[in-house]
């Protein structure tokens, strides 16, 4: 599945990208285990920003460097940023036995 998001109200970053993200699951459907890859742009960025999200940690990194991104440069501004979520359903693996 692919969503994506506008901010169009000024959050602190950190709760604007927690609400994507539960957005994105709750509408996705994601289940443990899915993939999720967020794709940040800004008209202001000279490339796009990635990555994988496949658990809290790692959000939590993903989340601190696109604050360090938008604290770095004052013009720069989160309801400027477009945020994609792409949702990966990864099969679960059933156990068969052998009769």
């Amino acid at each position: 599945m692919d969503y994506a998001i506008k901010i169009e109200k000024i959050m602190e970053i950190e709760n604007a990208i927690n609400a994507m993200i539960y957005l994105a699951k709750k509408k996705g459907n994601y289940r443990k285990g899915d993939k999720l890859i967020i794709v940040v742009s800004n008209p202001n960025f000279h490339y796009d920003i990635s990555t994988d999200v496949q658990s809290d940690v790692k959000a939590i990194e993903f989340m601190k460097h696109i604050a360090k991104i938008l604290s770095s440069n004052e013009s720069l501004n989160i309801t400027q940023c477009h945020f994609n979520v792409k949702i990966f359903s990864i099969p679960v693996a059933v156990n068969l036995t052998k009769s």
